[in-house]
């Protein structure tokens, strides 16, 4: 109880703007993966330009086989989590003291299981990739300030098991639910946007395929009159 009134008036407030910056880095990964000249714009002014005998380290993991996890790019899965977990904290600060607590409970458990797989991904960057992408390696950092602001519900962990009890808890669990599933479809609406455009793009670079040409007519060679040349 002693932790509520600053998690009424900051922490969480804060929590929720870093999740959305960390799904706004996330959005760039994405469309960098894709090769959206906007996105590669903005990550290549901190991963470097790059050439092609020397890609910059965020080239070299984004053109990686551990970019993808199921046929889809990491980066969309942090876009979906960090916007999930910006909205469980949303709902909190809209709810009472105790549902608050048990939300921001919900949301630290989350982000700690998200920032122990950040940390297995930096060990790939750096084992198994041998490059570093400073762009993921920032959404790692800001997972991490994320616990950091959420610290103090550390002590009360428990509290989370009352989203699924207490009335004004479960309305809150409920609404979360639906939109990450909305969130959830959103996210694969753009990555197949995103692909279709960057399969789009192959094909202008590699030219169109040459038009079929309609054959010509067969000459008419049969005798005048003849059932042949009827067919003909």
């Amino acid at each position: 109880s002693e932790t509520m009134p600053a998690l009424a008036t900051w922490r969480i407030p804060v929590a929720i703007l870093l999740c959305l910056a960390n799904a706004l880095l996330a959005g760039l990964l994405l469309m960098q993966h894709h090769g959206e000249s906007s996105a590669t714009a903005a990550v290549n002014q901190v991963c470097g330009e790059g050439t092609p005998d020397a890609p910059s380290g965020c080239d070299v993991v984004a053109q990686s086989a551990y970019s993808k996890f199921a046929g889809v790019p990491l980066a969309a899965y942090g876009l979906f989590f960090a916007s999930a977990v910006a909205t469980l904290l949303a709902l909190a600060a809209m709810a009472d003291e105790g549902t608050r607590l048990s939300a921001a409970a919900l949301a630290f458990l989350a982000v700690a299981l998200a920032f122990a797989i950040d940390l297995v991904l930096l060990g790939v960057l750096a084992f198994a990739i041998k490059a570093i992408c400073w762009f993921c390696v920032a959404t790692y950092v800001v997972n991490a300030a994320v616990l950091v602001v959420l610290l103090p519900v550390r002590r009360s962990l428990a509290a989370a098991r009352r989203l699924t009890s207490a009335g004004a808890g479960r309305l809150v669990l409920t609404s979360w639910v639906v939109a990450s599933l909305a969130l959830a479809g959103g996210v694969c609406a753009a990555e197949s946007g995103l692909e279709a455009r960057e399969g789009a793009r192959a094909a202008t670079m590699l030219g169109a395929p040459a038009p079929r040409t309609v054959s010509s007519v067969p000459a008419v060679t049969a005798p005048e009159g003849s059932d042949l040349r009827r067919v003909q």
